[in-house]
């Protein structure tokens, strides 16, 4: 209550933000009797049913915060796939897309510190969800530039490659959960390591095409918008 007491901040915005947390655990009926909760009459053969996969790609794609979408870029859908070009000596349409960055192909980036038990077999990464979108229709190239979100070891030549071969490109960046977890916070909102420089490689070369940006947890990358995995092209 210190807070209060110095005015840093108003009884009623601590009274609000105690309403709302008690009414969504009264929703969850943790204070209920168990016989009458319906929720744990809920077993282990449920997890994972097709009624929650799909509960849940309808809540991560609600979760994204759109920060800019210049010219319309978003939603992809059926433009992703669309394309008069060919490539020489064929009559097959093409259309190259580019995922780069350390979150591009990363399974343990997906979890969070909350996350109970990573199971990685059953874990959709970024590229992954675009490549199963585009169902081979769109070339799908994967560059991460770096091995973890640290991005010490950042190469530059294999993320070049795919955006220069890309009429869209994707850029999946962040944290992890070693940055900052519960107990654990950090000291500023700059993308780690070599993060920004591969950023700022990456909108060099794409200055002509579409480029949507991707930041997992908060971070300050000066540019662009957030999307990812199946919801993009939604």
């Amino acid at each position: 209550m210190d807070a209060v007491h110095l005015g840093l901040v108003a009884e009623r915005q601590i009274d609000a933000a105690v309403s709302r947390l008690f009414t969504v655990r009264m929703r969850l009926g943790e204070f209920d009797p168990p016989e009458v909760n319906p929720w744990r009459q809920i077993n282990v053969e449920q997890i994972r049913s097709p009624q929650h996969l799909t509960l849940a790609h309808k809540a991560a794609a609600a979760s994204f915060v759109l920060l800019r979408n210049r010219n319309g870029t978003l939603p992809r859908n059926n433009r992703i796939v669309v394309d008069t070009r060919t490539v020489p000596g064929t009559t097959t349409p093409t259309t190259t897309l580019a995922v780069v960055g350390p979150f591009a192909d990363c399974q343990s980036c997906m979890f969070g510190k909350y996350a109970p038990r990573a199971v990685f077999n059953l874990t959709t990464t970024l590229a992954d969800g675009l490549k199963a979108v585009c169902n081979g229709s769109v070339t799908v190239n994967v560059a991460t530039g770096c091995s973890t979100p640290a991005c010490t070891d950042y190469d530059r030549l294999p993320v070049d490659r795919a955006v220069g071969q890309a009429d869209h490109v994707v850029v999946a960046l962040g944290l992890g959960s070693s940055f900052e977890s519960e107990g654990k916070d950090r000291a500023s909102l700059a993308l780690p390591g070599q993060q920004a420089q591969l950023l700022a490689d990456v909108v060099a070369q794409a200055r002509k095409k579409n480029c949507t940006v991707g930041g997992w947890m908060g971070v300050w990358v000066g540019w662009s918008a957030v999307a990812c995995v199946h919801a993009l092209p939604e």
